[in-house]
């Protein structure tokens, strides 16, 4: 009987979580929602390493800047996204998402369990804002800057 009450406390526990998860997607208009979307995507090619859908995602011009080193350019982004890193997962918490006319900022706590091709755990968290704009092609990613936590 006490194993079915535990079941019954877990089952409540877990509807609730989703709950809360859905009410923040819910909080957002459907433009934040749009680009929320593109930075699930984005991940997700992360995750898979699709060459495809992180060229079509990200600018041109895209650069990974830090607070305490130099600049990660796109092609150097892709080579190590694509050959040096692996994604076991990657889930994200928005903060702030803000659309202006053709230009979005995203506000996000990315947590990651990820590493190096040899092996090497890399950082568990970090603090990230992203800028998209918008083209004639859509909406695309220039520039992500990450503060490790």
């Amino acid at each position: 009987m006490n194993l079915n009450i535990t079941k019954i406390f877990i089952s409540i526990a877990l509807l609730s979580i989703a709950s809360v998860v859905t009410a923040q997607d819910e909080s957002f208009t459907s433009k934040q929602r749009e680009v929320i979307a593109l930075e699930k995507s984005w991940a997700e090619a992360m995750k898979t390493r699709n060459l495809d859908r992180l060229e079509e995602i990200l600018s041109f011009d895209y650069r990974l800047a830090f607070i305490d080193r130099e600049p990660v350019l796109r092609g150097t982004w892709l080579l190590n996204t694509m050959h040096n890193l692996k994604f076991d997962s990657i889930n994200m918490e928005f903060h702030d998402v803000a659309v202006f006319g053709n230009t979005a900022v995203v506000s996000m706590t990315m947590h990651m369990d990820w590493k190096t091709e040899d092996g090497k755990q890399m950082p568990k968290a970090a603090k990230l804002t992203d800028t998209w704009v918008r083209t004639k092609d859509g909406w695309k990613v220039i520039s992500r800057i990450s503060e490790r936590l």
